[in-house]
């Protein structure tokens, strides 16, 4: 998320892991952590909200009758309207369904675009990494992982200290594949955060990864969710 936000991935896309000694030397206690995340994501739902409006009113030829007119809103926000998990999940699905036109637009399927943003960078994944990476079950993810390897954009080899796991590996040719997805995924992210300022922006970032390094990913994937 964000799918899942918020969804983790390696290389030219997305930064490393933040090793926990820079976790505790960030000076924002969790609750201003929070506070600071959920503003921004606020602004990105509702300004998401208010450009949806805007596209109705252009679309109408005439003026709304008064009688038509949206009842003013109430005093009170929803619960859900300052609940960081609900904001997360909502700004990482909108954010990916729009770069997720450009992947599908390149031949590419989301989970093979995000099995390949999340190789960039790295040695080599397990499955069960990749799943988690990739916010996606196993037993999906070992298909679309086989038919890669026949398109020869990822590759596997045997673990030589356990021959019942294997690595998966990005090849040259889906390097080649992702060189200009990476670049339009950096700029599609550029544009998303400049009304914020590049403070606020690294500050997201960096609270986000400080986030995820505090709640690492166990077990397998249980449902699949936009990232």
């Amino acid at each position: 998320m964000l799918a899942g936000g918020v969804q983790v991935v390696r290389g030219a896309v997305c930064h490393h892991y933040l090793s926990l000694s820079f976790v505790l030397r960030l000076t924002y206690s969790y609750k201003q952590f929070i506070s600071k995340v959920e503003e921004i994501a606020s602004a990105i739902f509702f300004a998401d909200q208010d450009l949806g409006r805007k596209n109705v009113n252009d679309m109408t030829d005439t003026a709304p009758e008064p009688h038509a007119e949206m009842a003013s809103e109430p005093d009170h926000t929803r619960f859900v309207d300052h609940y960081l998990a609900f904001l997360l999940a909502q700004a990482s699905s909108r954010i990916s369904r729009e770069f997720h036109r450009d992947v599908e637009a390149a031949g590419l399927s989301v989970t093979e675009w995000r099995v390949l943003a999340s190789l960039e960078g790295s040695e080599g994944e397990s499955i069960g990494v990749l799943s988690q990476l990739t916010l996606t079950k196993q037993p999906t993810l070992s298909k679309v992982v086989q038919r890669m390897e026949a398109d020869g954009i990822v590759d596997r080899t045997r673990v030589r200290s356990d021959r019942r796991q294997t690595v998966v590996r990005i090849t040259p040719k889906g390097h080649l594949l992702t060189e200009t997805l990476r670049k339009r995924a950096i700029n599609h992210q550029a544009r998303l955060l400049e009304p914020f300022g590049q403070e606020n922006a690294e500050m997201l970032i960096s609270m986000l990864r400080a986030l995820l390094a505090l709640h690492p990913a166990s077990g397998p994937v249980d449902e699949e969710a936009d990232a």
